[in-house]
């Protein structure tokens, strides 16, 4: 018995030292591993200076070279500040050489057409438009990002759609667009309808304004019974323009209707499928008319613009352009484009701080290193370290990794300028 006991305890500081020693030899692997996604960070990362619609510098290149072999490219933006905005203008007029002519954003079909059409003239167009119809256009509502849609709008070309909206329709903008379907009716009944519509929109917007309810919004108080009779009303006028509206208006709906509900994925995966289905159709329809495969930048936020499964578990619009420009035998290259601290502008909030290094991942941090208090930006090619084991790696980080090609980096992010 003496014996057993005397193995029993040689075998359990056995186990013990063997224990131990796994332990160290895991923690020493994690720390190679660290060290190694550090190393290829900097080996990987160059920077460029960005202002007045010009990049500049070895970051510069790199991005250019990459623009110049890609067809459709995503710009995963950080809403609120008017650093991404400088940085799609520089990207867009580099492509511009490349033939990229079309520019996709955050919004739907007609607050993009009427987004092109304020951009033809000087900036009060879009200040009064944004007086009579405040918090109408999400994200563009600003004087920071006017000049770039102007830049858009003013390339060469003939076509009248270069600014591509493929987003539901705002929860506010029904008062914008029932007038719009005023403007595109064709009988007394249509315009009276779409007036009836457009005033019951505006008092709805004054009163959840007013309470600070947003539920209270004309969009969530239409009926089926009413879209019925928009849809029975233009349809007698074979009015496909202001269906199509009417129909934005009624997907719009319920893509909101999930979200108050609680419902968010369903929430979520009815608005991919809609900017999926947009963008497709705007995409066929330049392609008939300009007889080539149609090149394309995007601006949306960075959820939507990645590869591959998203943190709220659906295949976004980044997913399928990924899939559709391997299809037609091209790439996609997917850009995720942050600050790392300073202010961002919320509609409803105004300015607000914030620190983004509380966020990322502490080796993108160590990588970058002094270079977060300088000026100049910051460009990480995420590709290389798609070649390092990541397996034991966590979610958001590989995500990050295979969802984006390129992490462009501004040190200090300022705010949109609203109109006051």
């Amino acid at each position: 018995m003496r014996q057993n006991r005397y193995y029993t305890k040689q075998t359990f500081q056995m186990k013990q030292t063997l224990i131990l020693i796994l332990c160290i030899g895991f923690s020493q692997i994690l720390s190679s591993q660290d060290s190694l996604i550090i190393e290829t960070i900097r080996t990987h990362m160059q920077t460029f200076e960005c202002a007045d619609g010009q990049i500049s510098g070895a970051g510069a290149t790199k991005l250019e070279d990459a623009v110049a072999d890609h067809q459709l490219i995503m710009i995963g933006e950080m809403h609120g500040i008017r650093e991404v905005g400088d940085f799609s203008e520089a990207l867009f007029n580099i492509g511009k050489k490349y033939g990229f002519r079309y520019f996709a954003i955050e919004s739907d079909p007609w607050v993009a057409e009427k987004l092109e059409s304020l951009a033809t003239h000087p900036i009060d167009s879009l200040q009064a438009f944004e007086k009579a119809m405040p918090f109408s256009i999400p994200f563009y509502s600003n004087r920071s990002d006017f000049p770039f849609l102007q830049s858009i709008v003013q390339q060469e070309g003939n076509s009248d759609k270069k600014i591509w909206g493929l987003d539901q329709t705002f929860v506010v903008a029904t008062r914008f667009l029932f007038q719009e379907i005023k403007r595109k009716a064709k009988s007394d009944e249509g315009k009276q309808l779409a007036q009836s519509h457009y005033e019951k929109a505006v008092v709805a917007f004054q009163e959840a304004m007013g309470s600070g309810n947003p539920s209270g919004v004309y969009l969530l108080k239409l009926s089926e019974d009413e879209f019925k009779e928009l849809e029975t009303t233009f349809r007698k006028e074979e009015n496909f323009e202001a269906l199509e509206i009417v129909n934005g208006i009624k997907k719009s709906r319920q893509i909101y209707q999930h979200w108050y509900d609680g419902e968010n994925y369903l929430n979520n995966r009815v608005r991919s499928q809609w900017m999926k289905n947009t963008f497709m159709r705007y995409y066929n329809e330049a392609m008939f008319r300009d007889g080539a495969l149609p090149k394309v930048m995007f601006k949306f936020g960075s959820n939507h613009a990645m590869r591959g499964l998203t943190p709220v578990h659906v295949y976004d619009l980044g997913n399928m352009v990924s899939e559709l420009a391997e299809s037609k035998g091209t790439e996609s290259l997917h850009i995720k484009c942050t600050a790392l601290k300073g202010k961002a502008y919320n509609m409803l909030m105004g300015p607000q701080d914030f620190d983004s290094t509380e966020d990322y991942d502490a080796r993108i941090i160590k990588a970058i290193g002094e270079k977060a208090n300088g000026s100049e930006w910051i460009v990480i090619d995420l590709r290389p370290l798609r070649n390092i084991r990541l397996k034991n790696e966590d979610e958001s980080f590989k995500s990050t990794v295979f969802g984006f090609d390129f992490w462009v980096i501004a040190p200090t992010g300022t705010p949109l300028e609203p109109f006051q």
